[in-house]
């Protein structure tokens, strides 16, 4: 499965408009894979704001959050537990859920679905990082994906991404903003992965997709403070 934070799309601005917009669809049909199938929609009292980009995904009035934790509880896949819940009193967990508001129940493997549920108010975007896996043994653990997750996901794109977005639609006028804004989105944090194969380099990169299978990268690292040993690279990677 291609990454998915990063796509970008228009802003919904009407609230009937969610139900055929890309990132509510992702999402939507995510759920689908369950067993049993957790309708999204079921849940959805009114919708509140859908992203620009599958990392911010959807947010909504949620008709009973007990209802939705105890459907992401129950749910499955391939006859194993589909979710993990964050146990703030483990410190990782609780560095984890820094952003989540409420509830967070993460699926176990990436991309990972993040629902944040507190008693109104429900988010849910897709992690292109997800750092819960589950063992031969069925336990679960954690992956080294956890630093790139807290690095780029959880502080970039959640937190300081959408107050520069902000900061540029107030300095700068439609015609220069909206296109800043695109250019923005598509933006994220170099951090060690196993895309870079958990190199240590930490930089900027900007992605672009050419096609629906086919993405463009170019990345900007370093290796120490001052950056007299840095990288610059441009990768083109497709996906069958």
């Amino acid at each position: 499965m291609p990454p998915l934070a990063n796509e970008v799309r228009p802003v919904v601005v009407k609230e009937e408009a969610y139900l055929v917009d890309p990132v509510y669809t992702t999402i939507a049909a995510r759920f689908l894979r369950f067993t049993p199938q957790i309708r999204i929609n079921d849940h959805i009292d009114a919708m509140k704001g859908v992203g620009r980009t599958h990392s911010e995904g959807i947010t909504f009035l949620v008709k009973n959050d007990l209802r939705l934790r105890m459907a992401l509880v129950s749910a499955t896949i391939s006859g194993k537990r589909a979710f993990h819940w964050d146990n703030r009193m483990v410190w990782i967990y609780a560095l984890a859920a820094a952003a989540t508001d409420g509830e967070g129940y993460r699926e176990i493997g990436q991309p990972s679905l993040h629902c944040a549920i507190s008693k109104t108010i429900c988010n849910v975007h897709l992690d292109e990082f997800g750092f819960v896996g589950v063992g031969p043994d069925g336990e679960e653990y954690l992956t080294p994906e956890s630093i790139r997750h807290i690095i780029d996901e959880l502080f970039w794109r959640a937190k300081i991404r959408p107050l520069v977005r902000k900061a540029l639609d107030t300095a700068l006028p439609s015609f220069l903003s909206l296109p800043a804004g695109e250019l923005l989105d598509r933006t994220y944090i170099v951090a060690p992965s196993k895309d870079n194969r958990y190199d240590l380099r930490l930089g900027v990169g900007m992605k672009f997709k050419v096609r629906d299978r086919v993405d463009l990268r170019f990345e900007y690292t370093c290796g120490n403070p001052n950056c007299s040993d840095s990288s610059k690279t441009a990768t083109l990677s497709i996906t069958w």
